[in-house]
């Protein structure tokens, strides 16, 4: 059953490794003070059985096959000895009667709700909410900076979501546009290399330097606005790197804030012109 995997042949993917996420899970399970917790922070599994029923405290099933939480499953399997009475797992148990597509529908539905990231757990980060609050107090609605997916931005003008942040930065502020697409390490092993670098001020000068270079997409050659996504982090690094020719141009990069908020509109003129620089 586990061992040769059958039990998961109705799920959509099968083990996937030693993935940080199974790493941390195993180490939950080898913690007996975790034990009571379990349950609070896992989401459990979701079988499916040809049939159901019980004897007293039982639960008899007719075949079992695991359609959501095979990795959990695995790492329960894997660490067996670590097993308490007060690891307590949270199991969804569906009878499929006569219904054949109720297999199909309740695999893929179970498997496609939206995904919590990295991003998503770094919401309530004391950085991402002390950025979030700088900027409301810097710039009011001038810019909102999002830290949440479907936060509502009230009445802002702009609005920054911390992961275009997070590639700007990357691309901007530490020099490495070709690192700013991989989004799940910009807030995983990459976050404090790169948040580092932000403020209030910066994050403000990024929304311009990204609002100038998104001027230019029509522009360029068709290949590059089809790959727009990834070649405007390449466009705000060579922006960068034309301000850094000059002494002035060092100090906007370094310190926005010596111009930023009262000049906002000789900044943009700026970096059109910059912009007007970048090869199409």
């Amino acid at each position: 059953m586990i061992q040769n995997l059958t039990i998961f042949d109705l799920n959509v993917r099968l083990g996937l490794g030693n993935t940080k996420i199974n790493r941390e899970l195993r180490q939950t399970i080898r913690t007996q003070t975790e034990h009571p917790l379990f349950p609070a922070y896992h989401n459990g599994l979701t079988l499916l059985t040809g049939g159901l029923d019980h004897d007293g405290e039982d639960l008899l099933l007719d075949g079992v096959g695991v359609v959501n939480g095979c990795q959990s499953l695995l790492s329960l399997w894997r660490e067996r000895e670590h097993l308490s009475p007060d690891l307590i797992l949270i199991v969804k148990v569906i009878e499929l009667d006569q219904r054949a597509d109720l297999a199909d529908k309740v695999t893929y539905r179970s498997n496609n709700q939206n995904p919590v990231n990295m991003r998503d757990q770094r919401a309530n980060d004391r950085i991402q909410r002390d950025l979030q609050k700088d900027v409301q107090e810097r710039y009011g609605d001038a810019l909102f900076y999002d830290i949440r997916r479907g936060e509502p931005s009230g009445n802002a003008e702009n609005q920054l979501d911390n992961q275009l942040a997070a590639q700007l930065l990357m691309a901007v502020w530490v020099g490495e546009p070709w690192n700013a697409v991989r989004k799940v390490k910009l807030f995983d092993q990459e976050y404090h290399r790169v948040f580092r670098k932000a403020n209030a001020d910066r994050l403000f000068f990024a929304s311009l330097i990204d609002e100038a270079i998104e001027a230019r997409k029509t522009q360029l050659r068709a290949e590059l606005q089809t790959s727009f996504a990834s070649v405007r982090f390449a466009l705000a690094h060579l922006v960068a790197v034309f301000l850094q020719q000059g002494a002035l141009g060092e100090r906007l990069l370094e310190s926005p804030g010596d111009w930023l908020p009262d000049q906002v509109d000789d900044l943009k003129k700026e970096l059109d012109q910059h912009a007007e620089f970048v090869p199409t």
